[in-house]
């Protein structure tokens, strides 16, 4: 019994060592500029242009739960595809799928 705590002892210790080595790896300093450039970019794109709450509240307030086979369900689909054809993406399309619920068919959204 003693034995296999030492085993697992000295493989923890070695599973911190490959750790603390793979973490203390550092990108070449030009790398290190065009990452922090694009970061600030991101950054600054969520700050003044993010919609996610507003997506949020609109879902939840204004179409509310919705369950499977709902029509709250339909209308949160249609609006999500509607949503992402406005933000460009292309071959937004509802696809049939199958519902717990015996008798109703739900509808999966699918953006290619």
């Amino acid at each position: 019994m003693n034995s296999r705590r030492v085993a697992m002892l000295v493989c923890v210790a070695a599973l911190v060592l490959a750790g603390v080595r793979a973490g203390s790896a550092k990108p070449a300093p030009d790398d290190t500029n065009a990452f922090a450039a694009a970061d600030a970019q991101i950054l600054s794109e969520i700050r003044d242009h993010s919609q996610a709450m507003d997506n949020l509240e609109y879902l939840s307030d204004e179409i509310g739960p919705r369950l499977t086979g709902s029509s709250q369900l339909k209308q949160a689909n249609d609006w999500t595809a509607a949503k992402f054809r406005e933000y460009g993406l292309t071959n937004v399309r509802l696809e049939p799928g199958q519902s717990p619920i015996p008798g109703r068919a739900g509808r999966r959204m699918r953006a290619l």
